[in-house]
């Protein structure tokens, strides 16, 4: 556009336009306004597209941003819990452990107070309590109320002549094992 109306003032000055040809050159001019508005309109829209597609991508930044933080969180939660249960799982191994050797070292006295003859008092005898006996109490409750039930029924077996408890006889006997009134 600059350039026409150069040329324009070039060719007025040098007393070369008419009537005609300024009618012309108002007219060209007009077109050439017409066709830089349209183009500042369309730039104009453009711009407008530009900025609400920008303003949807940084939603959707933000969106998944938040997302991903979640996510995150989610996964260091999980990852926690996993920790969590493999400490349980190794600790429930250790007990098993504990449980097993117990058991071994309670069988052959087990065994020998399911066979003990009559005469002898198993009680006095073969009945010794582990060396840390909190910890016997604590892992094998129901393993030792079995043993005694089984005990109290072969020594009232064995004495029903008496009438007072093979257990009532024993003076130093554990707490554990007896008789609850």
């Amino acid at each position: 556009m600059h350039d026409s109306i150069r040329e324009l003032l070039v060719e007025e000055k040098m007393g070369l336009l008419s009537c005609c040809s300024c009618k012309e050159v108002v007219g060209r001019i007009v077109q050439q306004v017409r066709a830089e508005t349209e183009q500042w309109s369309e730039m104009q829209q453009m711009l407008e597209q530009v900025r609400v597609e920008m303003e949807e991508l940084r939603s959707s930044r933000d969106h998944w941003h938040r997302r991903a933080i979640a996510s995150e969180i989610n996964f260091h939660s999980q990852h926690t819990q996993k920790l969590e249960w493999k400490q349980r799982a190794r600790s429930s191994e250790r007990k098993v452990i504990e449980l097993q050797k117990l058991s071994k070292e309670l069988q052959p006295r087990r065994t020998k107070l399911l066979n003990a003859p009559s005469s002898s008092s198993p009680l006095q005898s073969d009945l010794q309590l582990p060396a840390d006996p909190r910890r016997a109490v604590r892992s094998h409750d129901s393993y030792n109320e079995k043993e005694k039930h089984v005990l109290v029924c072969h020594l009232k077996s064995q004495h029903n002549s008496s009438r007072r408890s093979p257990l009532q006889v024993i003076d130093n006997i554990s707490p554990l094992l007896r008789p609850r009134r």
